[in-house]
């Protein structure tokens, strides 16, 4: 990161959030006067107000390097670490993205993460596994109907898990429609491979007439393994994708 560029990101962090969470606090006399900040935290939740942390009330896992032994649960204090190399949240903001920033040996530890909804997402792959293991299963008993309609779900529920970490409107609907526009213009930007819109866009085409009988149901052998091949792929690339954290970590002096 710049150097002119992180300065003026942190003014703006202390500007925004810090400055005016502190002067709120002493003007409701909960500050001590001789308070000294060393480390504060901005939590934010899609579905819940900015939080802001001040010094001990700041939850996070550090990791770093120590400059002597120590023993597991044994309490340090930050400046008898010899680096900080990353800082992320605890399980009690799972979804959360984030900014921390921690004092250390005359300077600022700076971390930021602005992907959210991490745990939602990993719960919906876990689903999309189930969905994606029984679109298989129905594929190798020749039931195509079957197929096409549980991979439809496992492919909308990928879908759905690459959209939380960005999209507030996600977190809240519960339209198909929603998920499936959203997903497309995703794609369309060069987000995600646009054979994952087709194959949901595709499967969503296939779905009334699998389902609900509404019109002849046309889904060769091949092109049902094509699908799998391509939901497979789907699935492991969005695997990886909440591992990938739109994240920065910085000293400052």
């Amino acid at each position: 990161m710049d150097t002119e560029f992180r300065d003026n990101f942190v003014r703006q962090i202390v500007e925004l959030w810090i400055n005016p969470e502190i002067k709120r606090r002493r003007d409701e006399g909960r500050l001590p006067d001789n308070f000294g900040l060393f480390a504060a935290q901005v939590i934010m939740n899609f579905d819940s107000p900015t939080q802001v942390r001040l010094n001990e009330e700041v939850k996070a896992l550090i990791k770093g390097r120590f400059n002597k032994p120590g023993n597991e649960g044994q309490q340090v204090n930050l400046d008898e670490m010899e680096s900080i190399e990353n800082v992320e949240l605890t399980s009690l903001d799972p979804n959360a993205g984030h900014i921390t920033i921690l004092a250390h040996r005359g300077g600022w530890f700076i971390k930021f993460d602005f992907l959210y909804n991490v745990a939602r997402s990993r719960m919906h792959l876990e689903v999309a596994r189930e969905f994606l293991d029984a679109a298989t299963s129905s594929l190798e008993r020749k039931h195509f109907r079957a197929f096409v309609d549980n991979l439809f779900s496992a492919v909308e529920l990928l879908a759905k898990a690459a959209l939380l970490s960005h999209d507030r409107e996600i977190l809240t609907s519960k339209a198909h429609g929603v998920v499936h526009s959203k997903f497309n213009l995703w794609g369309k930007l060069g987000n995600t491979d646009l054979r994952y819109t087709s194959l949901l866009n595709r499967l969503s085409s296939l779905r009334s007439s699998s389902r609900y009988l509404k019109s002849a149901f046309n889904l060769s052998p091949e092109e049902a393994l094509n699908m799998i091949t391509v939901a497979e792929e789907m699935f492991e690339n969005i695997n990886q994708f909440p591992i990938e954290t739109n994240s920065s970590a910085h000293n400052a002096t």
